[in-house]
C-alpha cells in the first residue's frame, strides 16, 4: 500500500471509531434487580429522594434539588444499558407520573427515537464528559 492509501484508511478509521461502553452489569454479572432503585440525596446520600412540586425532596436531611434526576439518569446508563424508555426511567427513578417523566427527559435533550408509547432515549453524546465532570465534583467535596 501506498502512503497515501494508507492515510485515508486512517481517517476513515479515525473517523469511524466508537468507543465501547460496556454496562457494568454485564461486565460484573450484576442483574438491575439486583440495584436499588431511585435516587441519591446529594447532601446525605440516602435513597430516597422524592419528586414534589418540581422539585427533588430529601426526606430525611430536607436537601432539594431540580435536576437530582440527572444523575441517576447517568448512573442508569453505566450500570444498565444505553438506552432508556419513559416506563424504565419512571421505575429506576420511583416516578409514578407517565407525564412527569416524560418532561424531565424533554428536558434533557437527550437523543432518541421513535414517537410517544415507542420513544427510546439514548445515552448522551458528551456521557463520558458529564461522568468525569461529575467525579471532578465529588473529588472537590472530598476534599474540602
Amino acid at each position: 500500500m501506498t502512503n497515501k492509501e494508507l492515510k485515508k484508511i486512517s481517517k476513515y478509521l479515525l473517523k469511524e471509531h466508537t468507543p465501547l461502553f460496556p454496562t457494568v452489569s454485564n461486565s460484573y454479572r450484576i442483574l438491575p434487580s439486583d440495584l436499588q432503585k431511585g435516587i441519591i440525596c446529594p447532601s446525605c446520600l440516602s435513597l430516597a429522594m422524592v419528586r414534589k412540586n418540581k422539585v427533588w425532596l430529601c426526606p430525611h436531611c430536607l436537601f432539594h434539588a431540580k435536576n437530582a434526576h440527572q444523575n441517576a439518569l447517568l448512573d442508569y446508563f453505566l450500570l444498565i444499558k444505553s438506552s432508556i424508555t419513559n416506563k424504565e426511567f419512571r421505575d429506576f427513578l420511583g416516578i409514578p407520573s407517565t407525564k412527569t417523566a416524560s418532561n424531565l427527559l424533554s428536558t434533557l435533550k437527550l437523543p432518541a427515537s421513535g414517537t410517544n408509547k415507542g420513544r427510546i432515549y439514548y445515552r448522551p453524546n458528551d456521557y463520558i464528559n458529564q461522568l468525569e465532570h461529575r467525579y471532578q465534583l465529588e473529588k472537590q467535596k472530598t476534599k474540602a
